[in-house]
């Protein structure tokens, strides 16, 4: 994937990271787990145990989204740069 990929693809993440419908489904589905495991029976081992893989897969989501954003950022700033360094080796300040 070359560096402009990564900043669309930062982007993009960040619209849909953003985005209310999606914010509120993540809101939903969190409170809906932390809801089920408080009701939870302390004896029901495997249900906590499945109602902390899903709390946990839900925060991988949401982790993979922040990373692709800021990879995004970083492509960003490395293109920026690479921009820069041109315009002084264009001026022959740099070699």
């Amino acid at each position: 994937m070359n560096l402009n990929q990564e900043v669309q693809n930062g982007l993009d993440a960040q619209k849909i990271i953003e985005n209310e419908q999606v914010k509120n489904a993540f809101n939903s589905i969190r409170a809906g787990i932390i809801e089920k495991w408080r009701s939870c029976p302390i004896r029901d081992r495997e249900g906590q145990h499945e109602l902390k893989l899903m709390d946990k897969l839900l925060t991988d989501l949401e982790g993979y989204f922040k990373t692709v954003i800021e990879s995004g950022k970083m492509a960003e700033f490395q293109l920026e740069n690479e921009k820069k360094v041109e315009k002084l080796h264009k001026a022959g300040i740099m070699r």
